[in-house]
């Protein structure tokens, strides 16, 4: 109990307590108001840039004959939509339309386009005037590829032609509620044409994501046209690709280290057992982690012995190109290591979770995957060092399967693609 002499002082600190409380929430408050005040500036900006980039448009690019082109939300030059561009700059006498690419000024994959026409910086002010302007989108993964305010401005140009060029093989993982047709349809994203590399496919992509069959186009997806055949040329790598998991996308560093699909990361890469089976064949293991995972590349390349990169800095097909087997869990780039002849090791350490999340393979997962599934690191090593023993050759099992995930494989897929958008 206070004295008369120290409740005066005691008296002195509540209200110093309670004048701070009230200091600490007027800055609050303060902080608030400011955050707001930005938020509407910026908008009032970009509401300013877009209608005057929409009424310079009309006066510059009279031409009705526009595609715009973009990936991973700006990101890269390395996937489906690059390719397709790249073709269209080598060919453009035999396309009618004219094409722009649009990517962020400081992608490392940028460097790809050096010397090319037509390229954008994502966001700036010809950007969004090309937008306006042009008459048909070509996207791999959402619209936001070629304009990343799409939800904000879709009905104003939903009648616009819309290309999906997507980026993978629809079999192993079905990304539930994102690319059927109903999720699609909700985000304005609906395509005109979408593009898959052979008739299973289609029958895969009309049955289970509830497309009308007209709108499926077989062509061959538009990177496959770089990749080679056949599987004579041996590096000696094997390369390990995880696709990326939603709950992991936008996590502190100290939980993605904490998290599953980390340590089965880590366990593969620095095994001992399995490093003994690399040396023992000659054989090295290069990882690559997906651009919905870049942020933790540092991380992950200071925990290995091994090369780690990144979907965004690296050309993603050079590994697929320059490896002989890869280990994956479902990712979709598998089937470029398919349509090389190439062997592939599927690491199933939490299908449970995943397929809860994402949906299950669109084909049968105990009878139609195109190469082992694997459940340890210790079958991943047994798998392996009989794969070496084959010269890294696709076990005869699979080679079939092998067959019919491609309809075409006469380089002639980017050809078809343009004759679809411009058809």
């Amino acid at each position: 109990m206070c004295s008369k002499g120290k409740a005066v002082a005691c008296d002195n600190i509540v209200s110093d307590y309670y004048s701070l409380v009230n200091k600490q929430k007027e800055i609050k408050s303060f902080r608030k108001k400011l955050k707001d005040k930005k938020k509407k500036i910026a908008h009032v900006y970009w509401d300013v840039k877009y209608n005057l980039a929409k009424w310079t448009s009309n006066i510059i690019y009279k031409e009705n004959n526009i595609s715009l082109i973009g990936e991973r939300l700006g990101n890269t030059a390395n996937d489906s939509s690059y390719f397709l561009f790249d073709y269209i700059q080598k060919n453009r006498t035999e396309v009618r339309d004219e094409y722009y690419y649009v990517i962020k000024k400081g992608a490392r994959t940028a460097v790809n386009l050096k010397g090319m026409k037509n390229v954008l910086s994502y966001g700036s002010f010809k950007h969004f005037m090309v937008f306006h302007a042009a008459k048909k989108y070509i996207f791999s993964d959402s619209m936001r590829d070629v304009f990343f305010h799409w939800k904000d401005v879709a009905e104003e140009h939903d009648s616009k032609g819309k290309y999906f060029l997507q980026h993978g093989v629809f079999a192993t993982s079905r990304a539930a509620g994102y690319y059927d047709c109903n999720s699609m349809m909700r985000r304005n994203e609906l395509p005109d044409k979408f593009i898959v590399s052979s008739d299973i496919e289609k029958r895969l992509v009309c049955k289970n994501f509830d497309f009308e069959p007209e709108r499926i186009c077989v062509t061959g997806l538009s990177r496959f046209d770089r990749l080679p055949k056949n599987n004579n040329v041996k590096n000696k790598k094997v390369l390990l690709l995880f696709t990326w998991r939603d709950e992991l996308s936008s996590v502190s560093q100290d939980r993605f280290i904490k998290s599953k699909y980390y340590k089965k990361l880590m366990e593969v890469l620095n095994d001992e057992n399995l490093k003994s089976i690399l040396l023992n064949y000659g054989y090295t293991i290069e990882a690559c982690l997906h651009h919905k995972m870049s942020q933790f590349i540092t991380t992950t390349n200071g925990e290995s012995t091994f090369k780690v990169y990144s979907m965004n800095e690296v050309n993603v097909q050079d590994l697929l190109i320059g490896s002989d087997i890869m280990i994956t869990d479902f990712s979709s780039a598998s089937f470029d290591m398919v349509y090389q002849n190439k062997p592939v090791i599927y690491y199933w350490f939490d299908e449970v979770s995943f397929f809860a999340k994402r949906g299950g393979p669109l084909i049968d997962p105990l009878k139609e995957m195109p190469g082992p599934v694997c459940r340890n690191v210790n079958d991943i090593a047994a798998t392996l060092a009989s794969l070496f023993e084959n010269k890294a050759m696709v076990p005869k099992q699979y080679h079939s399967m092998y067959k019919q995930f491609f309809k075409y494989r006469d380089n002639k897929n980017c050809k078809r693609i343009v004759s679809v958008i411009e058809g």
